[in-house]
């Protein structure tokens, strides 16, 4: 086959293709309109769950001797924490991952042991996956640069 032959065949099927509504329609049209659409309705839902996500307390659990300073801040910050006593050291990672608790806070060893030289050493454990656990420690890294303040 010629390549005059293959223009001409090309030339026909392009017109063909042009006076077909429904082909340009699909082709053009329709992508130009709903592609956008999609786009839009993806950014606003996320950020609708965002908001929600924002409104919700953290679920956090308290390991090791009480720290009032700490409880003190956590019980006044807005949108508020969910403090919990109850999770149990051996329990930790279990409680992370079927998601009873965004982020443990465990102070180590004996509080006054820590306080001598006027800090205290805090271990924060999350699940960066959740969003719920990375929004939890993102607050929680906040409130303790405040205490620390």
């Amino acid at each position: 086959m010629n390549l005059r032959a293959a223009r001409i065949v090309f030339v026909k099927e392009l017109f063909e293709t042009l006076r077909d509504r429904r082909t340009l329609l699909a082709m053009v049209v329709l992508p130009m309109c709903l592609y956008p659409l999609i786009g839009i309705g993806a950014i606003q839902w996320i950020g609708a769950e965002e908001a929600r996500r924002a409104e919700q307390p953290s679920r956090v659990a308290l390991l090791g001797p009480r720290w009032p300073p700490l409880e003190r801040a956590l019980s006044e910050a807005k949108p508020g924490y969910e403090l919990r006593r109850d999770v149990k050291q051996a329990k930790l990672e279990q409680a992370l991952s079927e998601a009873s608790v965004d982020i443990v806070v465990a102070v180590p060893g004996q509080l006054a042991d820590h306080q001598r030289d006027g800090t205290v050493t805090v271990e924060l454990f999350f699940d960066d996956t959740r969003a719920r656990s990375a929004l939890a420690h993102r607050r929680m890294a906040a409130t303790l640069g405040e205490l620390a303040e």
